[in-house]
């Protein structure tokens, strides 16, 4: 068992790592105040002595059924599930059982099932996607959905999303379609790095975009598709634009260009820079203590 005062003096939170050989040392302590817990999948049935965890990352261990009934009747509000699963099995994780929850990371999204009975569920970070396109999410109540690599050909559910405020997209080689967001005109943060099928041209229009990310190895001819986001105030550049005509930045709460080439009129250093930036998507202060999390 591992209680980390190092963890705790960074996070002010109190933070515990258990495996399964630990029941015996917990059973004599009973009761644990504990809100914030790290688990093997093989010693769920330690959670019975965590009554108040809040926040809760599984790891990867023997799973069985007898062990996922002790995260019933939990009031998980952050979870993260820290193994891999390429396919929806018996024990994936029913978040229906979470009615608090809000903050959800998953290695793939077959390591979870029924997001749609999960109302409370406001941010998902999934670090691969292992499907084609985003109907598993169809009937969430998300806001902000972030994914980090996979083999995502298409954006198409995201418009059966229909509160998603956030997208942040990265490593999808084989997408190479989005136009769904055409239906998503609440969209106000959207994010595509290293997704090099998609050219600017095919990002559709967005009325309430406020903040755009594009980085990968595209080209644009001009930056005239900024006209598609009338409300647009900050934005990360990390495309080549061949006409290097940049003057169209310095009209933004907050630009940043990656790489000034000789040609752009306007370097990074010139360009506004907002004290406060605006944020795509948040991460729970007590994931970022664990240096494994991301």
């Amino acid at each position: 068992m591992r209680h980390s005062n190092e963890f705790m003096n960074k996070s002010r939170l109190d933070f515990i790592e258990i495996g399964s050989y630990d029941e015996e040392e917990l059973a004599k302590l009973g009761s644990l105040p504990f809100r914030n817990v790290s688990v093997e999948l093989d010693a769920l049935q330690c959670l019975r002595f965590f009554p108040c965890v809040e926040n809760l990352i599984l790891r990867p261990g023997e799973i069985s059924e007898e062990g996922l009934g002790y995260l019933r009747g939990l009031r998980i509000i952050s979870l993260m599930l820290d193994y891999y699963s390429d396919c929806i099995d018996l024990y994936a994780i029913d978040l229906a059982q979470f009615p608090d929850l809000q903050f959800l990371f998953s290695r793939t999204q077959y390591n979870f099932y029924n997001i749609a009975m999960c109302q409370s569920l406001c941010t998902l970070v999934v670090q691969e996607w292992l499907g084609n396109d985003l109907t598993y999410l169809v009937g969430s109540s998300l806001r902000a959905l972030c994914i980090f690599n996979g083999k995502l050909q298409r954006v198409e559910g995201i418009q059966a999303i229909p509160q998603i405020i956030s997208l942040s997209i990265a490593n999808q080689r084989r997408l190479s379609d989005v136009h769904y967001l055409n239906l998503c005109c609440g969209l106000e943060s959207l994010a595509i790095e290293r997704c090099n099928r998609i050219h600017v041209s095919q990002i559709p229009p967005l009325p309430n975009l406020r903040y755009l990310e594009l980085i990968g190895s595209q080209t644009a001819d001009d930056l005239s598709f900024l006209e598609n986001y009338p409300r647009l105030e900050y934005l990360l550049l990390g495309i080549l634009v061949i006409n290097g005509n940049m003057q169209v930045l310095s009209k933004l709460k907050h630009c940043a260009i990656m790489s000034d080439c000789k040609h752009y009129s306007i370097k990074n250093t010139d360009l506004p820079k907002a004290q406060h930036r605006f944020h795509s998507h948040s991460i729970p202060q007590w994931l970022e203590i664990l240096p494994q999390a991301f």
